[in-house]
C-alpha cells in the first residue's frame, strides 16, 4: 500500500505512514537484539 502511494506521487516525504513502517521493525530489533550485546558491553566498560 505505502508503495503504491510513493509511485502514484501521493507520498514526496516520509510520512507518518511510512515513518511508522519503519520504525516498530527498528524498536524490536533494538529491544531484542541489541540488548544481547549489553552485558558484553558493560563487561568492557562501554557504558
Amino acid at each position: 500500500m505505502i508503495q503504491r502511494k510513493y509511485k502514484s506521487g501521493a507520498i514526496s516525504t516520509f510520512s507518518v505512514e511510512v515513518v511508522q513502517f519503519l520504525k516498530n521493525p527498528l524498536v524490536k530489533h533494538i529491544q531484542i537484539e541489541d540488548k544481547k550485546y549489553g552485558p558484553h558491553l558493560i563487561s568492557k566498560g562501554v557504558h
